[in-house]
């Protein structure tokens, strides 16, 4: 046997010897499926758990999605409990208050201060 004829025979031994590796591990792969053929990932009653926990928060998001329109159309909202919030938050809104000349003050002080911050909402 000369050299080229050896160095063939030792390719062919080489790449034989990975494609039946290959074969081996597809059908030990494929063995495994058929096995496990039947074993499903969720049973009926977890399934059912999880469908009626997504119609939950379904029917939730539904609800506070209706409470946030009504809250930015001006409308009457759909729960107590929104408008208890609402109802606190203007009593927050109510509590604070500022005094012009207070404003005022503040903007002559950032201006002879050399800053070059403006109030907007004065202007």
């Amino acid at each position: 046997m000369s050299d080229n004829e050896m160095a063939i025979v030792v390719l062919s031994i080489i790449f034989g010897s990975i494609f039946a590796i290959i074969v081996v591990i597809k059908l030990i792969g494929l063995a495994k499926t058929w096995i496990n053929r039947n074993n499903a990932s969720y049973n009926e009653e977890t399934f059912d758990r999880l469908a009626k926990a997504f119609i939950k928060h379904k029917k939730e998001t539904d609800r506070r999605l209706q409470n946030i329109e009504a809250i930015v159309t001006d409308d009457e909202p759909k729960s107590k409990a929104s408008s208890n919030r609402e109802l606190k938050q203007s009593q927050l809104h109510n509590t604070i208050e500022i005094k012009p000349d207070e404003g005022k003050e503040k903007h002559k002080k950032s201006e002879s201060g050399g800053g070059n911050l403006r109030n907007m909402l004065k202007e």
